[in-house]
């Protein structure tokens, strides 16, 4: 989340920074006239480079919140208590419930250590344990297993 923030903010900054640059430079322009039409080209041209980065933003976060792709039939797992449900045998800590989450819905280790403020390395030491415990060998066996799962409990 903060990471995203963080390259909004920085890509708002670069969009600002690019139009007051042009418009510094437009006022080097010799009549009144071109002054004004450079300036309103500049505008034209910020206005739809921040709204791209915009509706990249919504599209990233909502590609995060839709999770993994779902077969025909299957019912989609939406929160880490229906997760649970799923695995409900499974012995995993509060951490490694959460780690989970997050490895069914998509992300990638860095993602994961940068959302928890962790080190890659702790990371990939949860994800082991999770994939030891489930006795699966992988991302994808992972997801297998919970869909099989989540298909069998319908």
């Amino acid at each position: 989340m903060r990471r995203r923030l963080i390259r909004f903010l920085l890509g708002g900054l670069y969009v600002g920074l690019l139009t007051l640059l042009l418009i510094v430079h437009v006022q080097g322009i010799a009549g009144q006239i071109e002054r004004t039409m450079a300036s309103v080209e500049v505008f034209l041209l910020a206005f739809p480079t921040m709204t791209v980065m915009v509706l990249y933003a919504r599209m990233k976060e909502q590609s995060k919140e839709d999770g993994p792709p779902q077969g025909t039939g299957q019912s989609k797992i939406t929160s880490v208590e229906q997760l649970k449900e799923r695995l409900q045998d499974c012995p995993l800590t509060r951490r490694e419930w959460e780690i989970a989450w997050l490895i069914y819905r998509g992300y990638s280790n860095r993602e994961i250590a940068e959302e928890f403020c962790i080190a890659e390395s702790t990371v990939k030491k949860h994800t082991s344990h999770i994939y030891e415990k489930l006795q699966v060998s992988g991302r994808k066996e992972f997801r297998e297993k919970v869909n099989i799962l989540a298909f069998t409990a319908l």
